[in-house]
């Protein structure tokens, strides 16, 4: 399928990184029960940038709230996948916060979560990326996160 029959979905995405080199992601679940894990954030709403709604989801998503301006997005992904019965051409950009670790409270979000499909979060090192079975978007993300920590 083509860009122009699929769904555009614009999406900022944040890669929440700890003090100890770990990125906070998420646990989604589609609808035909497979999980998956990748960075918080989500889809552009009209008339937001992509700085706008990665910060949005990112509060959304876990209740932290970002200070400051995010600056430049440290990567950009142009990809399509099936969701449900729709393509979906996503163009995201994600965008680098530091912060202390700290426990989401799953439960106190379980009902924002669930229309969403989100299922928990983790903080992941390189290394466990790198040894996991389970799935995690981008597949690349181990090494993206190497060449961030490397430069930031």
């Amino acid at each position: 399928m083509s860009p122009s029959e699929a769904q555009l979905r614009p999406a900022g995405r944040v890669l929440l990184i700890d003090a100890r080199d770990r990125v906070l992601l998420v646990q989604y679940r589609r609808h035909d029960g497979r999980t998956f894990w990748g960075t918080v954030g989500g889809a552009v709403d009209p008339g937001e940038s992509y700085a706008e709604a990665a910060r949005r989801e990112l509060f959304e998503e876990t209740g932290f709230r970002a200070e400051g301006e995010l600056g430049e997005p440290a990567y950009e992904r142009d990809f399509e996948f099936e969701w449900g019965s729709r393509t979906i051409h996503s163009v995201e950009q994600h965008f680098v916060v530091r912060t202390d670790a700290f426990e989401l409270d799953d439960e106190a979000f379980r009902e924002v979560w669930a229309p969403e499909g989100i299922e928990t979060h983790g903080w992941w090192s390189v290394e466990e990326l790198r040894a996991t079975e389970e799935v995690v978007f981008p597949e690349d993300l181990a090494d993206r996160l190497t060449v961030i920590l490397a430069t930031t």
